[in-house]
């Protein structure tokens, strides 16, 4: 009988290539993290966004008189209410706090618009 000596070699060194993390991975990762302060997110949601700033946004639209009119304050409505949707339903928080940062640029946006 006969037998094959099989000769294998097997790498144990293990190379990770980390590349360079980029604004939107981080900024995920740090909402992931954010889990165990969920309820806080939403908490913050929805007072500052409900009860401070789509306030602000429509009274500066309306004081200004500018030319974005119900289109400026529908858009603001859209926006709160994107915010309120994504909390009620109960989404993880790397969902919430994007949304809700997203509506606060566009608020931002239609403030500085109606003022200019």
């Amino acid at each position: 009988m006969t037998s094959a000596t099989l000769d294998q070699t097997i790498s144990t060194s293990y190379k990770k290539n980390i590349s360079g993390a980029n604004l939107i991975s981080t900024s995920i990762a740090w909402c992931t993290a954010q889990e165990d302060s969920r309820l806080l997110w939403v908490g913050l949601g929805l007072t500052i966004h409900g009860c401070i700033i789509t306030p602000l946004t429509v009274l500066t639209i309306l004081i200004t008189g500018s030319g974005l009119g119900l289109l400026g304050i529908a858009i603001a409505i859209v926006a709160m209410t994107a915010v309120l949707v994504v909390n009620l339903a109960a989404l993880p928080t790397k969902i919430t706090i994007p949304v809700f940062a997203l509506s606060l640029v566009a608020d931002i946006a239609l403030i500085i618009a109606a003022i200019i």
